[in-house]
């Protein structure tokens, strides 16, 4: 099947995250913990919506059931939030992105050939997006609302710079088969920016955690870089070159959060890990 021609542009971009930035960091800083939950379970069911429709489910009425089976499963990590099985089950979803980081590193285009069930797609969508908004409001609530802006501004600052970095100078492609656009230089634009960000921030911390911090915040573009791809795979199978239409410069919201879904669980378990004394 012949990809649909991209959405996503410069001029787009930029407009997206001036009105997204804005809501939410408004939501983290000046929102109560059920506001900023809403919000982002506002961005989980739109993602779970897209999600269906590049699992093949093309009805609106199969689409709406899982939808609806995204917002019964938040209802329940809502209410089980403060329960013992929250942080691994964000731990097992940091787990599940490593194990998919190394099948991308030996051989990732064979996921295009791959056969995978639909269902097994569409449970897969599950497992990517109920983990994150539970990282997220895992993390603000152990560790404040500086922690959870943190992360948001380290996935937005790396996304931008892998970007800005790939356009300008970046020649040898990453993934080819998943994402021609992809370099590695595009790559070490990222893990610069994280670097910088997290040497601004360390500092505010004990002295003891500030390396294994700018390590945590050094995983954090190899996430956003591998949810980026397992979102292009996803699109390519389904002959799709946006996940849907509803953020100009964007596409979709699977187009803007990829990155986050995979980097939230990582970097919330290991903050876990650093507060429980590393």
């Amino acid at each position: 099947m012949q990809a649909e021609r991209s959405l996503a542009s410069p001029g787009g971009r930029i407009a997206t995250a001036l009105v997204l930035a804005p809501l939410v960091l408004g939501a983290v800083f000046l929102g109560e913990a059920w506001l900023l939950a809403g919000l982002l379970a506002a961005f989980a069911l739109l993602g779970a919506w897209e999600w269906a429709g590049l699992c093949g489910w093309r009805r609106p009425t199969l689409r709406l059931f899982y939808v609806a089976g995204m917002a019964g499963l938040l209802a329940v990590a809502w209410l089980g939030r403060g329960h013992a099985f929250a942080w691994p089950t964000v731990a097992a979803a940091a787990c599940g992105w490593g194990l998919f980081c190394a099948v991308l590193l030996g051989g990732g285009g064979r996921l295009l050939s791959f056969p995978v069930p639909g269902l097994a797609l569409a449970a897969a969508g599950y497992a990517v997006l109920l983990p994150a908004w539970l990282g997220l409001l895992l993390l603000q609530h152990d560790f404040g609302t500086g922690a959870l802006a943190y992360l948001f501004l380290l996935v937005w600052a790396v996304d931008s710079a892998a970007w800005y970095v790939g356009r300008r100078w970046g020649r040898r492609r990453l993934a080819p088969a998943i994402s021609p656009g992809k370099t590695w230089v595009g790559v070490l634009g990222a893990a610069g920016a994280a670097l910088l960000l997290a040497a601004c921030v360390s500092p505010a911390l004990p002295a003891g955690q500030r390396a294994a911090f700018v390590g945590l915040s050094l995983l954090v573009p190899v996430a956003a870089v591998v949810g980026d791809l397992a979102e292009s795979a996803l699109k390519r199978r389904a002959g799709r070159k946006d996940s849907g239409r509803l953020l100009p410069g964007h596409g979709g919201i699977l187009d803007r959060i990829d990155g986050l879904v995979a980097a939230a669980p990582p970097f919330a378990a290991g903050m876990h890990w650093l507060g429980e004394g590393g």
